[in-house]
């Protein structure tokens, strides 16, 4: 429930803020990441644990990948 919600109001901050395309595909590709983590994730094992937590990195990252290629097309736009 929390991945959902956290990647719902990054989307929403993405709406708010007039991002285009490439944003939302970060986020779209840091939800996918949260999928794969929580789908193979064993909550039993304390390392299991600790593998997804540090993986869980990889999200930021693809929000950031997103926002920088939008923020690089907006930037090419304007200089032409």
């Amino acid at each position: 429930m929390f991945s959902f919600v956290s990647c719902s109001l990054v989307a929403y901050a993405g709406i708010l803020n007039g991002h285009s395309f490439p944003y939302f595909i970060g986020v779209v590709l840091g939800a996918l990441h949260l999928v794969r983590l929580l789908s193979r994730i064993d909550f039993e094992d304390k390392e299991s644990c600790n593998v997804s937590f540090l993986n869980n990195t990889w999200f930021g990252f693809w929000v950031w990948a997103g926002a920088m290629t939008d923020y690089m097309i907006k930037m090419q736009l304007e200089i032409l």
